[in-house]
């Protein structure tokens, strides 16, 4: 195992080099002024959250835990909705021992906790096949600075949690089939920590833990039906040790706008072809970007020195000091059949939840690519010639279409040439006798460096320019207290606000009421009263983003809007932002005294369904007309000649929302 002495330890090694690494990727950032905040999803959905998170439990700690809350778009499931976006995330709820106007530093350590996890995780398993401690920093550092990391960790920080959890869990499986009657408190961990993290990630990695067991027990001769059962039962109890966070978020998830297996199998009915051929550009860019950091692009891109360890493999057999195979095997096994599962949109979508086709488990293939290159990299069977030339000829061939397809300008020379000395030199220091473990960890080094920076920075200097998508350091916090600080609430009486905000959730920061929100796990219904009225015309394109009432005075007063943004001309002409006072707001709850029904509110225009839902009540079945009078029509759409009469608030239950949103 490995060698003793503190400057050998892997852990302390692999923590000097990740805040090492990190301070070279942030370059980019510092130049910048930007802080790790990214403009779309993470300003939009991970950072309210994160804040959301802590007043959560502040509130607990004062007896107050809702499970709905208004807040959250129209009003939603507290867990169901912000779960996938980490509500239930241990480390999130770090926030609420820190101050809101720290909030943004709170979040970006917490970011940079999650990437140093990875590596901690990562060695936790590797240390059972790699001996030497610079092979399994090196494994560690590769992993936790992946494409994969750095571009989805930083916009949707979610993303590294099963990065975190995955080595965990094999860990664990690895200990089952050791001993199947004994419990392993790794897979325990390894399950708990993602069913706490959101029933997506949750799902993925326990399909991933599955291939990994058949592929391992077969490879080992093991008793496939034997220690299934002992996997099996000891899963569930990781599993359901997160079931009070994990049933909501399963609720959530099968209810929103990601969900639809009936879509998943009328395209397989149609489509037969793409479901298993993803068309010839995804498989062109694959190649065009097999090393080449980019952050734009859907596709597995490897580190460099994972097409060495690839060629080494398929060229000959791989023996240790001792003549026998060592473990690369089932590691090059499970990253081929990865590779392959990768390239079928099928399995792609059921990754998705039988959604549309998504590369969001990706880092497995990674994961198991780097165990496989690392145990290469141990043994002492060096760069053949075949294999030099072969290595030679795939990077390079992909080097050359990439240089083709870019815009060739000084940026691109510039990774052109820094690839071509790293491929270049690669075989020959792979093939070092003297001080190899040291020049192969060095080189991990500079690639992973190079890689971040390459993703990060400038296009100038070669860069994706992806930090130019992040906000300024101190901005967010500031642009979200700004939206509302003008508005005076009505002191205790129920109200929304129907305003403009550059954060879509900024009522979760900012604590009101509010009629916008950008989750993931929306709820479909929600987004369907949105879609059936019209409301923001981004819903065509994005059902999981909802920008508000656009300002429509009777969809406004019919959901408790006492204040909304509105547009008027100034006095040079210019077109400036207000805000207006509702003076027609209705309370929460109200009865009609008419009656419509479901049939006929949908064949109206959009314009007259809101008309219509000021005056009546939109029933599925017929009623008796003696108890409500039926509305035939509504031809005035005035709101202040047809809603005020119509319309009588009570203090007992009902809210229009679910009349129209009816399951």
């Amino acid at each position: 195992m490995v060698r003793k002495g503190t400057y050998e330890n892997p852990y302390l090694l692999y923590s000097i080099f990740f805040a090492f690494i990190w301070v070279i990727v942030l370059m980019p950032f510092v130049m910048r002024g930007n802080g790790l905040i990214a403009e779309a999803d993470s300003f939009n959905q991970s950072f309210p959250v994160f804040i959301y998170a802590g007043d959560y439990v502040r509130g607990m700690f004062a007896g107050r835990m809702p499970l709905f809350d208004f807040r959250i778009g129209l009003g939603d499931d507290v867990i169901a909705t912000l779960n996938v976006h980490g509500f239930g995330d241990v480390l999130l709820f770090l926030t609420a021992f820190i101050p809101i106007q720290y909030a943004e530093e709170a979040f970006i350590i917490t970011m940079l906790l999650k990437y140093y996890l990875c590596g901690i995780a990562f060695i936790i398993y590797i240390r059972k096949y790699i001996s030497h401690y610079l092979f399994q920093v090196a494994g560690a550092l590769m992993y936790a600075f992946t494409i994969f990391a750095l571009v989805y960790g930083s916009l949707f920080w979610t993303f590294i949690n099963p990065m975190i959890a995955l080595p965990l869990i094999l860990y664990g499986v690895d200990n089952v089939l050791e001993n199947r009657k004994k419990l392993s408190l790794w897979l325990i961990l390894g399950l708990f920590i993602p069913s706490l993290n959101g029933f997506y990630f949750l799902y993925q990695v326990i399909i991933i833990t599955g291939i990994y067991f058949f592929v391992v027990s077969i490879i080992r001769k093991r008793n496939i039906v034997k220690d299934g059962f002992s996997l099996i039962f000891q899963g569930i109890i990781g599993v359901g040790l997160g079931g009070v966070i994990l049933l909501p978020s399963i609720v959530g998830f099968l209810s929103s706008t990601r969900t639809s297996v009936e879509g998943f199998w009328e395209s397989s009915i149609l489509s037969i072809i793409d479901l298993f051929f993803a068309g010839g550009d995804f498989y062109f860019k694959s190649f065009q970007y097999l090393f080449m950091p980019s952050a734009y692009e859907s596709i597995v891109t490897i580190p460099i020195i994972l097409l060495a360890g690839a060629v080494i493999i398929l060229v000959g057999k791989v023996t240790n000091r001792s003549g026998e195979s060592g473990e690369y095997r089932e590691f090059a096994v499970l990253w081929g059949v990865c590779g392959l599962l990768f390239c079928l949109p099928v399995f792609n979508r059921i990754m998705n939840g039988f959604s549309y086709a998504t590369d969001r488990w990706y880092y497995a293939i990674l994961l198991f690519g780097i165990i496989a290159t690392v145990l290469v990299m141990q043994n002492d069977k060096f760069f053949s010639r075949k294999a030099k030339v072969m290595f030679w000829a795939i990077a390079f061939l992909s080097l050359i279409v990439n240089l083709i397809y870019s815009d060739k300008g000084i940026g691109d020379m510039l990774r052109t040439l820094f690839f071509v000395a790293t491929i270049c030199l690669l075989p020959f220091i792979w093939n070092r006798e003297k001080d190899r473990e040291k020049w192969l960890f060095s080189y991990v080094v500079i690639i992973v460096a190079a890689s971040g920076l390459f993703v990060f920075g400038p296009k100038i200097l070669g860069g994706s320019g992806f930090s130019a998508g992040f906000k300024p350091h101190g901005a967010a916090l500031a642009e979200m207290q700004e939206s509302v600080s003008l508005i005076k609430k009505s002191g205790n009486e129920f109200e929304r606000l129907d305003i403009y905000s550059s954060s879509l959730n900024t009522s979760l920061v900012m604590d009101y009421y509010g009629t916008a929100e950008y989750f993931s796990m929306l709820n479909r219904y929600v987004s369907k009263f949105y879609y059936d009225l019209s409301i923001s015309p981004v819903i065509h394109a994005a059902a999981y983003n909802l920008q508000g009432l656009d300002s429509r005075i009777e969809l406004a007063s019919l959901l408790g809007v006492s204040h909304y943004t509105d547009f008027e001309l100034n006095d040079r002409g210019e077109q400036e932002t207000v805000i207006k006072f509702n003076e027609y707001k209705l309370p929460l709850a109200f009865t009609y005294e008419s009656w419509i029904s479901e049939e006929d509110f949908r064949n109206m225009n959009p314009m007259k369904k809101a008309s219509n839902m000021a005056m009546s009540a939109v029933l599925a079945s017929e009623i008796d007309e003696n108890v409500l009078q039926k509305n035939t029509s509504i031809d005035d759409e005035n709101m202040t000649m047809a809603l005020m009469p119509t319309v009588k608030a009570l203090s007992g239950y009902g809210c229009i929302i679910s009349i129209i949103m009816r399951k």
